[in-house]
């Protein structure tokens, strides 16, 4: 069988935005992505973990959670990929352009776990970072 050839720029850009999930991956670790709101509750939600047990969690617990699994992230990954990480997600959501992504999990923790989430799946962004904006 005859491999497909794929220019050098597609496939750095492809492992760059796996890379990039990987980040992404760790701010939802802890089963959030398995988070949902309860229904009727603003503010409130509930984990359902892999080991069927259910979490209920209030907006403070978990942007606790999201901004310690931030921190994890640029202690793991360093500062030079989160801050590509961070170009690339702001160009996702305008509310991480305005207030960063510690300021977007404040403000809309859902919303960014859904987004988030996303990523994990489909491992790719939109935009350009310092590290990725020459090439194709």
């Amino acid at each position: 069988m005859k491999k497909a050839n794929i220019a050098p720029e597609s496939r750095r850009k492809s492992e760059h935005f796996e890379q990039l999930a990987e980040i992404a991956e760790v701010i939802i670790e802890d089963d959030l992505d398995q988070i949902t709101e309860k229904p009727g509750k603003p503010g409130q939600y509930h984990i359902s973990h892999k080991n069927n047990e259910v979490e209920e969690l209030i907006r403070d617990e978990l942007v606790y959670l999201l901004e310690g699994n931030m921190d994890v992230a640029m202690t793991l990954f360093g500062s030079d990929l989160w801050h590509s990480f961070e170009s690339h997600m702001k160009a996702e959501n305008h509310d991480i352009e305005s207030g960063g992504l510690k300021g977007a999990a404040a403000s809309h923790p859902i919303q960014l776990v859904a987004l988030l989430k996303q990523i994990v799946e489909t491992k790719t962004f939109k935009g350009n970072c310092p590290i990725c904006q020459d090439w194709r």
